[in-house]
C-alpha cells in the first residue's frame, strides 16, 4: 500500500471512545413546552434538532434523575446555512418545525424559569444557540454568559463570551463536499501536487478581513483570494488544489467553509482575533491547523511559505484525523459534542509541536501568546509546597483575605486551559500565598498559625527566590499596599490597596478590595438594565465620612437629586440609594478595605471616584478608569457636581461609561475567581490599556440612541459601528457600515445627512439601515464642514467658521445656506437641549464654545464640557 494511502486509512478508521465523567438529560420540545408553553409557538431548525436528537442517543445521555446537564431545544438556534449554504430559510430541509424566530425577552423568560425550576436546581442548563442575523447576534439577556450554570453551546462562539471549560464552540454543519468522492482523492494527493500555495473564495465586500486579505496577499499565481462572483476559478478546484486552505469570518463569526477546508486535503488555516474555533478544547485548532490573529494578516502568506515540510506533513496527517473523527459528517460532529459536553472541565490534548497563536489570548482565562512563540505559564504554589521551600514560612498565619484570593488562584488552575503549568518546573511566572497580606482582623482559612513578623516573612519569601527549583522564575506575591513589605522590587506584587508613591507600573498589579455579595447579586443584573432615566438620584453616597474633603462633599446634600449622608444615618437604605442613582460616589483613597468601589462599578449606575494623590484604580495600566468611571480630584469638591452635569450633556459618553462599568464588573470584580482570571491577565499584559488604543483617529462618533449603537467615522472616511469588545478588555470590535468617504454625519429617525466632499447628501431612513449598498441623494448647494439638526432646522459650519442653516425638509440642490450667525473659525458642531456647541479642532484639547438657540444674540461663551456632545473617541 502506498504511503498517502496507509495514511488514509488510519484516518478514516479513528475509534472514538471515552469515559462520560458526567451525564445530561436532552429534552424533547414536548418536554420543555410542558414546562415553558410559550416555546411552542417557537421555529425549530433541523441543524438544532439533529444535534438535540444526537445528543439524547449518546452514551452520556441519562434519565433526569442522574443528570447533571439539562439540555433544552435549540429555540434561539436561527442559522439557516444548513443543509443548504446561502443562509435561506425557506430551503427544503432547513426547518424542522416552523414558527416564530425566538429571540426575545419572552424566550430569555421560559429559559429562566427552568433554571428556578426545583426540578432543576442542582443541575447545569445547556442552550443550543447560533443567531442568524449580524445586527442581533447575541442573547438578550447577557447575564446568562457569566451564569455558572448556563452552558452555551454556541454556533459562531466569540472570544468575549465564550468561557473556555464551560461553553462550547460548535462546529458549522459539514456540507456535502466534505464527505465526497473528491475530498477522499485530494487527501490522497501528495502536497507536492497541489497547484496552490494558499486559496480562498467567498463573499469579500462586506469582510474587512477578507478584503485586507485579497489586497495584500493574491497574487493569480498561487495565492488566490477571489470573490465568490469571480468566475475566473472554480471552487472545488481552488478547495483540493491548495495546500494551506483558508479560513475567512463571513458575515458572522462562523464561516460553514470551515469543515470543507479541514477536509480538503491541505492544512487549514484559520484567521480571526474573534472566533472560538470549534471544539477548541476538545481538539484545539493548533493541533491541525495554523492560526493567526486579525493584525497579522501582512505576514501571513511569509509564515506559510517559511513552514517546513515535514511539519506541513504532520498538520495535514492530524487535519485528515480531525475531519474524518470531528467534522466530515454530522453525526461525528455531533458525537464530538457530545464528548465535549461529557467532560466536567476543560482536559488539555496532547501539546502540539506546532507554536499557538495570540489570538487564544482573547478568550477568558487564556494566556497571551505571540504567534510562533509559547505562551507564558503561570504555576500557583500550594502553601504545603511553599513552606517546603521557604522553612521561614512554616506555621505562619494566612488570612482569610490572602487564602480567598490563593484559593480562587487555585481554581484557576484546575479549570484553565493554556495558561497553566502543571508542574513548577515548566512555569515562568509563579504566584505565591500572601503571608504578608494581614489585615487589621484576621480569620485563617485553613491554615491556622502563629502571626509571624513582617521580617520573618520577608525572609522566608527571599529563601523561595533563591531555591534552585525557583531560579529563573518570576515570583508574584501578595501584599498591602499601604502598610506591607512591598519594597522590594525584585518581586512582581498584587497590592491589596496599592499606594501611588510605591507603585510599580509595568510590574506590579493593582487588586481590587474583597468582593462582596452586591457585586454579583440580583439586583444588580437589573440595575444595569434599567434604563438611568429611571434612577431616583443623580448621585449618592452612604458611608463613613472621616476626612475633611469628605465632610466638604457632605455639604452638597440636598435630600433630593443628591444625597450624601453617613453610615450612622438611618433615613436612607445603602442598597436602595445604590440601584437607584445616576452617579454613585465612592471616596478612593490607598485602603485595602474599600469593598465600595467593587458594589458602585457593579451598581448599575457610573461609577464616580473623588480620589486622593495616593490612590491607584485596580488594574491600572491593564484597563483606564477614565473608560468606565469619572474621575475627580479631592482637591476641590466643588467641581464635583458641575462635572457630573457636564457628562450627562454627553449622552454617548453617559453610554459607553455606562456599559464600560457593567464590562469591568463582570469580567474584573464580582467574583474572587473573576478577580484572580483578570490579574493572571494583567500580568502578563501590564499595559494593555495602552495597547488598546485605537491607532486611527476617528473624526466624529454618534449614538444611535434607540439601538443603543455607537457609530464612529474613522480618518479613512468609512463608517463603521462597534459591534461588541474583547474579552476581559474594553477595546471595541468594529464592523465596517458604508465605505464614503464622509467628512461628518447628522442623524435622525428619519434620514442620515453625510458631508462628503464638502458637499451634503441624504439618505431616507435611520442610521442603522445605512449600509454599503445605500442610495444617496445630493439636498444642497454650497461647501460645508459639519452638520447638525435642530427643530427641523439644519444647522452648518461653512468653510468660513460661520454658522449656516436650512429647513431639513425643504433642502435640495437648488437651496442656499442662510447665514445664521458669526463663528470663531468652528468646524465641528453639535446640539443638545437647545443649545449649540462647537469647536474648532478634533482633538479634545480644543475649547468648546455653547449658544442659547433660544438667544442667540446672546452670543457664544466658553463652555465648561471638555469635548461637544456625541464625541467620545477619548473614552475609545
Amino acid at each position: 500500500m502506498a504511503p498517502a494511502h496507509r495514511l488514509l486509512f488510519c484516518a478514516a478508521h479513528v475509534v472514538l471512545a471515552w469515559r462520560c465523567e458526567r451525564t445530561f438529560h436532552v429534552l424533547s420540545p414536548e418536554v420543555a413546552e410542558a414546562q415553558s408553553p410559550e416555546l411552542a409557538e417557537c421555529r425549530l431548525l433541523e441543524y438544532a434538532e439533529v444535534l438535540r436528537r444526537g445528543l439524547a442517543s449518546s452514551p452520556c445521555a441519562s434519565d433526569l434523575t442522574e443528570a447533571s446537564v439539562l439540555v433544552l431545544p435549540g429555540y434561539t438556534f436561527h442559522n439557516c446555512h444548513w443543509p443548504h449554504y446561502g443562509g435561506n430559510c425557506e430551503s427544503e430541509g432547513t426547518i424542522s418545525r416552523p414558527g416564530r424566530e425566538c429571540y426575545d425577552e419572552q424566550t430569555m423568560r421560559a429559559y429562566r424559569r427552568f433554571l428556578d425550576a426545583q426540578d432543576f436546581a442542582q443541575k447545569s442548563l445547556a442552550i443550543i444557540d447560533g443567531s442568524g442575523r449580524v445586527q442581533s447576534g447575541w442573547l438578550p439577556d447577557l447575564s446568562f454568559y457569566n451564569n455558572p450554570r448556563v452552558l452555551i453551546l454556541r454556533l459562531g462562539a466569540p472570544v468575549w463570551f465564550h468561557r473556555p471549560g464551560i461553553d462550547i464552540s460548535l462546529p458549522p454543519g459539514p456540507l456535502s463536499r466534505c464527505a465526497g468522492q473528491a475530498a477522499m482523492h485530494a487527501m490522497r494527493e501528495s502536497l507536492d501536487e497541489k497547484r496552490y500555495l494558499a486559496t480562498f473564495k467567498g463573499k469579500l465586500r462586506h469582510n474587512p478581513v477578507r478584503t485586507t486579505v485579497a489586497h495584500l496577499h493574491h497574487n493569480d499565481l498561487d495565492v488566490i483570494i477571489v470573490d465568490r462572483l469571480d468566475d475566473s476559478y472554480d471552487y472545488d478546484q481552488l478547495l483540493y488544489s491548495s495546500i494551506f486552505s483558508l479560513i475567512l469570518e463571513g458575515d458572522m463569526l462562523q464561516t460553514f467553509h470551515f469543515a470543507e477546508a479541514v477536509c480538503s486535503g491541505g492544512i487549514p488555516v484559520l484567521i480571526s482575533s474573534k472566533w472560538v474555533p470549534p471544539l477548541q478544547e476538545l481538539v484545539p485548532f493548533e493541533s491541525y491547523g495554523l492560526r493567526f490573529r486579525d493584525d497579522e494578516i501582512h505576514s501571513l502568506i511569509v509564515k506559510l511559505r517559511a513552514l517546513d515540510g515535514l511539519s506541513r506533513l504532520e498538520l495535514r496527517q492530524r487535519a485528515m484525523d480531525a475531519c474524518m473523527s470531528r467534522f466530515r459528517t454530522l453525526e461525528v460532529q455531533v458525537e464530538s459534542v457530545a464528548q465535549q459536553l461529557s467532560l466536567p472541565s476543560f482536559r488539555p490534548a496532547a501539546p502540539s509541536k506546532h507554536p499557538a497563536s495570540a489570538a487564544d489570548s482573547l478568550g477568558v482565562g487564556r494566556c497571551v501568546a505571540a504567534a510562533w512563540s509559547s505562551p507564558t505559564l503561570f504555576y500557583i504554589m500550594s502553601v504545603t509546597e511553599t513552606e517546603a521551600f521557604a522553612p521561614k514560612l512554616q506555621g505562619c498565619l494566612l488570612s482569610n483575605l490572602a487564602g480567598s484570593l490563593h484559593h480562587a488562584f487555585l481554581s484557576l488552575r484546575r479549570r484553565s486551559s493554556t495558561c497553566m503549568a502543571m508542574q513548577l518546573e515548566h512555569a515562568h511566572i509563579v504566584l505565591v500565598p500572601g503571608y504578608s497580606v494581614l489585615p487589621d482582623v484576621t480569620r485563617p482559612l485553613s491554615f491556622p498559625g502563629r502571626s509571624c513578623a513582617r521580617s520573618q516573612i520577608y525572609e522566608g519569601y527571599r529563601q523561595l527566590q533563591l531555591h534552585a527549583h525557583l531560579d529563573g522564575k518570576l515570583l508574584v506575591l501578595s501584599d498591602m499596599g499601604d502598610k506591607g513589605i512591598s519594597q522590594d522590587n525584585t518581586f512582581s506584587w498584587l497590592l491589596l490597596g496599592a499606594r501611588r508613591s510605591t507603585f510599580q507600573y509595568g510590574v506590579d498589579v493593582s487588586m481590587p478590595a474583597e468582593p462582596t455579595p452586591r457585586c454579583s447579586g440580583e439586583a444588580a443584573s437589573k440595575s444595569f438594565l434599567e434604563p438611568l432615566e429611571h434612577k431616583r438620584f443623580l448621585m449618592s453616597f452612604k458611608g463613613r465620612l472621616e476626612r475633611p474633603w469628605e465632610k466638604q462633599v457632605a455639604a452638597l446634600h440636598d435630600d433630593h437629586d443628591v444625597v450624601i449622608v453617613d453610615d450612622a444615618n438611618a433615613d436612607y437604605d445603602a442598597e436602595f440609594l445604590l440601584w437607584n442613582s445616576v452617579f454613585n460616589l465612592v471616596f478612593a483613597t490607598a485602603n485595602h478595605h474599600n469593598s465600595r468601589f467593587n458594589e458602585v462599578v457593579c451598581s448599575g449606575g457610573i461609577p464616580v471616584a473623588m480620589a486622593d494623590a495616593s490612590w491607584v484604580p485596580p488594574f491600572d495600566g491593564f484597563i483606564r478608569f477614565s473608560s468606565y468611571g469619572v474621575l475627580v480630584e479631592d482637591s476641590d469638591p466643588s467641581n464635583l457636581l458641575p462635572r457630573l452635569r457636564d457628562v450627562l450633556l454627553n449622552t454617548a459618553e453617559v453610554h459607553i461609561l455606562r456599559e464600560n462599568a457593567r464590562k469591568v464588573c463582570a469580567r474584573f470584580l464580582q467574583t474572587w475567581e473573576v478577580q484572580a482570571a483578570a490579574a493572571l491577565e494583567a500580568l502578563e499584559t501590564p499595559n494593555r490599556a495602552e495597547d488598546d488604543s485605537l491607532s486611527v483617529v476617528l473624526t466624529q462618533t454618534l449614538l444611535d440612541q434607540e439601538q443603543n449603537h455607537l457609530y464612529a467615522l474613522f480618518e479613512t472616511g468609512a463608517l463603521f459601528r462597534a459591534v461588541a469588545s474583547r474579552a476581559r478588555t474594553l477595546q471595541h470590535l468594529w464592523m465596517t457600515v458604508a465605505a464614503g468617504p464622509f467628512e461628518y454625519l447628522a442623524a435622525s429617525g428619519e434620514a442620515v445627512f453625510a458631508v462628503s466632499g464638502q458637499r451634503v447628501y441624504k439618505h431616507l431612513g435611520p442610521l442603522r439601515s445605512v449600509s454599503t449598498d445605500s442610495d444617496w441623494t445630493a439636498v444642497s448647494r454650497g461647501r460645508v464642514q459639519a452638520l447638525a439638526m435642530h427643530d427641523g432646522v439644519m444647522l452648518a459650519a461653512g468653510l468660513d467658521g460661520n454658522i449656516y442653516q436650512q429647513d431639513v425638509n425643504a433642502m435640495s440642490i437648488y437651496t442656499d445656506w442662510e447665514l445664521l450667525l458669526e463663528g470663531w473659525n468652528f468646524s465641528r458642531i453639535a446640539v443638545h437641549a437647545g443649545v449649540l456647541y462647537a469647536t474648532s479642532q478634533l482633538h479634545a484639547a480644543s475649547s468648546v464654545y455653547s449658544l442659547d438657540l433660544s438667544s442667540p444674540s446672546h452670543g457664544w461663551v466658553k463652555a465648561s464640557i471638555r469635548c461637544i456632545p456625541g464625541d467620545v473617541g477619548h473614552l475609545l
